[in-house]
């Protein structure tokens, strides 16, 4: 992804923050001890690497737990699971990409918004026109920035920012190809709204995800775009 984009990431955030300023002032932002969120998405998937799109389904969850006296420090674990299947014109053989995705997530939590350093995990399978493509594992560090605004008393909105680099890349099965897994950028932007007083909430929203994938030397880019539908589980002491 270009610095223009991951620029305009950032002032997003800023922009949003700067217009609902009042908003966060007069509502406050309440923030669960621990929490289990699990949800699932229709996804698109771009692959440069095996030169197809196709649709998928990814699912995910993500636990967390905020302390302090104002719950200023969080910790979060999000895992993201994603198989999809290519099929080409014209052919009967098919090709495969399955994507592992698990970040920790250190914030520090400053009224609405919230950053940290991330420590990143991601696993990639895949065969090429039924041919065993990649095979491998990788592990990095990043930062998570965002930001979550209570717009009302059932309903908040948020926008949240995750890059990392992959500074290790294991294969776990040795191939004529020299591969290596490349910087990864993620947003999600959408709604929360309570279904309950306190525990349970359903969320609604935007995913989009690119990282890269070098091949002997050649490199893609690999993009994932998905609605997403959960439900989340707040527990507040």
């Amino acid at each position: 992804m270009s610095n223009v984009i991951k620029t305009s990431y950032f002032f997003i955030l800023i922009g949003v923050y700067n217009l609902c300023y009042p908003i966060i002032l007069a509502k406050g932002n309440e923030t669960p001890t621990f929490y289990l969120d699990v949800g699932t998405g229709i996804t698109t998937y771009k692959s440069e690497a095996l030169e197809s799109n196709d649709t998928s389904i990814t699912i995910g969850y993500a636990l967390g737990i905020y302390a302090g006296q104002d719950k200023e420090l969080g910790f979060a674990l999000n895992n993201e699971t994603n198989t999809t299947d290519f099929t080409y014109a014209n052919s009967t053989l098919k090709s495969k990409m399955a994507t592992t995705f698990q970040d920790t997530i250190m914030r520090y939590r400053l009224g609405p918004i919230y950053f940290g350093p991330t420590f990143n995990q991601t696993t990639i399978e895949s065969t090429n026109q039924d041919v065993q493509y990649l095979d491998l594992m990788a592990s990095g560090l990043g930062g998570n920035a965002g930001l979550l605004l209570e717009l009302r008393k059932d309903s908040k909105f948020f926008i949240d920012v995750l890059f990392s680099t992959a500074s290790v890349t294991k294969e776990a099965i040795q191939t004529i190809n020299t591969v290596s897994i490349g910087s990864r950028t993620d947003l999600h932007m959408g709604g929360i709204i309570k279904i309950s007083r306190s525990l349970l909430n359903m969320q609604i929203g935007y995913k989009h995800r690119t990282f890269g994938v070098t091949v002997s030397g050649t490199s893609y880019t690999e993009t994932l775009s998905y609605t997403w539908i959960g439900l989340g589980m707040n527990t507040f002491l």
